[in-house]
């Protein structure tokens, strides 16, 4: 079965969302992709119910800077959270624009479908999320691929923001890698606290340019982070606010110091009310 998603990113407040399947990956071209689906209205689909899974039962597809849902995808994506324009420009370097995809080359190996391809460096291309029932406790897993080319330097490079609600600013959680040099972590803003990988994990392990695997647990009383399938943060915390949205691929301009656009790559999401996972 394929894989299908939404694609929204945050970059300075821009959204958009597309749909679709992956595989293979590293570097490649964007902008292309397949044809592209007619344009739809765009509107808010959801919450989706837990347990959801992504399918990406869609058409290969780039965004190429328009708001559009790829048809196949209405059913269960969100876009223009907001209500902000997109993002039209992609990631332009000197090999002209690349856009947000729903691509073969973003596909994870054994993995049916397609993959969401997210262009960073000098800009951002949209990224994208699902929103959901609410819960108090919440699990979300994820495959993320970096190119091995990718310079974080001394960036926080954000690979999700789990939120109350997809508006809500103040109280959200983000696991990230701080730095090219440090440690893995989740800053828990509910919380007021940021809590790093014990033991300690080598960032350049993580941006090597094969697949990761990534899940995330979090309700009133505890957060648990894994990776690769060993538990690397597991701590107590104090969080009264639900969880309903999630975005993937939110950064700013700047949070990679490259100066060409190079691929990140997402496949096989899933979320539970708080129940593990585990790898696909």
């Amino acid at each position: 079965m394929r894989k299908c998603f939404l694609v929204a990113i945050l970059m300075s407040g821009l959204f958009l969302s597309a749909c679709g399947g992956g595989g293979g990956g590293g570097s490649g071209e964007g902008g292309g992709g397949g044809s592209s689906a007619p344009a739809a209205s765009v509107s808010l689909t959801g919450p989706e119910p837990l347990p959801f899974s992504s399918s990406y039962n869609c058409p290969e597809f780039s965004t190429n800077g328009q708001e559009i849902l790829p048809s196949g995808c209405t059913d269960i994506l969100d876009s223009a959270w907001f209500g902000e324009p997109v993002d039209t420009s992609g990631c332009t370097d000197v090999n002209g624009p690349h856009y947000s995809q729903l691509t073969p080359d973003a596909n994870r190996s054994g993995s049916p479908g397609l993959g969401a391809r997210q262009w960073v460096g000098p800009e951002y291309t949209n990224g994208f999320g699902i929103n959901f029932t609410p819960t108090s406790s919440v699990n979300i897993r994820w495959y993320e691929r970096y190119d091995p080319g990718i310079d974080l330097g001394g960036n926080p490079h954000k690979d999700v923001y789990i939120r109350n609600t997809a508006s809500d600013w103040t109280n959200y959680a983000i696991p990230e890698p701080e730095s090219e040099g440090g440690n893995y972590r989740i800053v828990i803003a509910s919380d007021g606290r940021s809590l790093e990988a014990n033991p300690p994990i080598s960032i350049p392990t993580l941006i090597d340019g094969n697949w990761h695997y990534y899940e995330v647990h979090l309700d009133p009383s505890n957060v648990k982070v894994y990776i690769d399938g060993s538990l690397y943060i597991d701590e107590s915390i104090s969080v009264s606010n639900t969880w309903s949205a999630v975005v993937f691929g939110s950064n700013t301009v700047g949070a990679i110091e490259n100066t060409t656009c190079l691929p990140i790559d997402y496949d096989d999401i899933a979320i539970t009310a708080g129940t593990y996972i585990g790898p696909q």
